[in-house]
This record gives structure tokens, C-alpha cells and sequence, in this order.
């Protein structure tokens, strides 16, 4: 007979989310930038954004341990960005974008 625990993944493995909607577009730079100094507890990014350097175009960005990828799109989506970590700070994320946004 084989019994199966029940994993609860918010408890063991303390991960958190955190989703953010950008309202203005931001420095391409800056957002690398943060990136670079992401922690290792880090492990995943989707959204939508918008760079200043690329007026009115939509990427789609992706970030899965330390890899950041992006994917122009022809669409205009809404800037929905989610970040994904293990005992993420999320009022330090928060106002870590904030600031990204609030540069301009």
C-alpha cells in the first residue's frame, strides 16, 4: 500500500507572487539593471512591458532563473508583470518597479 502526503507548496516551499501592472513605459537599462541584482530566490518572471527606447511597442518578457528573454508583440496588451520567488519581498519588488516607472 503506498500513501501519498499531501503537499501544500505555499508551506514547504514558500513561494509567493507578486503581480504588477505598469502604467508608463520604462528605461530598458534600468529594468536590466534590476534584473542583474534580482536574488537567486528568484525564480520566474512573465508580463507584458514597455521600454521608452522603443515607443509604443510591446514586449513579451519571460525570466526563468536568471535568463531573461523577450518577445516583441503586435498586440498591445496590458502591462500585467508577475514575479515569482521564494520568500519574495513583495513590498521591496513593489517599490523596486515603482521606482523603474517613476525615473520618468
Amino acid at each position: 500500500i503506498c500513501e501519498f502526503e499531501k503537499l501544500n507548496v505555499h508551506q514547504r516551499l514558500h513561494i509567493q507572487s507578486l503581480t504588477y501592472t505598469f502604467t508608463n513605459e520604462i528605461k530598458k537599462t534600468d529594468f536590466e539593471n534590476w534584473l542583474m541584482k534580482l536574488p537567486d530566490t528568484i525564480h520566474r518572471i512573465k508580463g507584458f512591458v514597455r521600454f521608452e527606447e522603443e515607443k509604443g511597442k510591446v514586449n513579451l518578457f519571460q525570466y526563468t532563473y536568471g535568463v531573461p528573454s523577450y518577445y516583441p508583440q503586435d498586440i498591445a496588451f496590458k502591462n500585467h508583470f508577475v514575479v515569482i520567488g521564494e520568500n519574495l519581498d513583495s513590498r521591496e519588488v513593489y517599490s523596486q518597479l515603482k521606482d523603474l516607472e517613476n525615473k520618468y
